[in-house]
């Protein structure tokens, strides 16, 4: 009997050890730091993005598994991400160009921008503030600035959209070593409505545009 206990207690500790390691849904962590309970509209009191470490958590969270899928965000206020060469942007969503990490809910920008916004890594695809739109997801009502370079499907708000795009604006400069490179959107599947780009966009191959660098979606994308 005293073998059996001793076992059996080894293997608790054992088990105890291994929870520890597994990964922890990330949005379940990040989300607890917002203000807000994720739902739709004033009455449904959305998570609340108010600095750029909100932002950060929201990447880490999207990157690390969590699509936030029926879940809603807006911002309250300008933000400056202080985007350097030592201080780049990680893209939410698409990171390490696994298409499965997707930012699947809806961020309002609410008329606000988020500046400073810097990316330089010429080897890298799905490049921008989000790096991959999933379905049902829908970015609006935000404006981007500050300068996004990448290898292709590289844009200033989106690198690459299955969802909607909408009302949203970009005047930073946007690079892409390859092809599908945007001022809003590298490449889009989606919907993009009511956008705008004023920035500067350059490509190496095919596919650039000023809104849209690769359109196969929906909306009244003007280049």
């Amino acid at each position: 009997m005293k073998k059996t206990a001793k076992r059996f207690t080894g293997w608790l500790i054992v088990l105890a050890m291994l929870i520890t390691l597994l990964p922890t849904g990330a949005g379940m962590i990040t989300v607890s730091a917002y203000s807000g309970s994720g739902g739709e509209g004033t009455s449904g009191a959305p998570y609340q993005i108010s600095s750029a470490d909100d932002l950060r958590e929201l990447a880490a969270a999207v990157n690390g598994g969590e699509t936030f899928q029926g879940v809603y965000f807006e911002m309250t206020q300008d933000i400056d991400l202080e985007g350097s060469e030592e201080n780049q942007w990680t893209p939410i969503g698409g990171y390490g160009a696994n298409t499965s990490l997707q930012f699947r809910g809806t961020f309002n920008g609410g008329g606000y921008e988020i500046s400073g916004l810097y990316i330089n890594n010429r080897s890298a695809l799905y490049q921008g503030l989000f790096g991959y739109l999933g379905e049902g997801a829908v970015v609006q009502n935000l404006g981007v600035s500050g300068s996004v370079a990448g290898y292709y499907h590289v844009g200033g708000v989106v690198g690459e959209n299955h969802g909607t795009v909408s009302g949203c604006y970009n005047t930073g400069d946007v690079n892409g070593s390859y092809s599908n490179v945007g001022g809003v959107v590298g490449r889009n599947y989606g919907i993009v409505s009511g956008c705008y780009n004023t920035g500067e966009v350059s490509g190496g191959n095919v596919h650039v545009g000023g809104v849209a660098g690769y359109n196969a979606g929906y909306g009244d994308v003007i280049d």
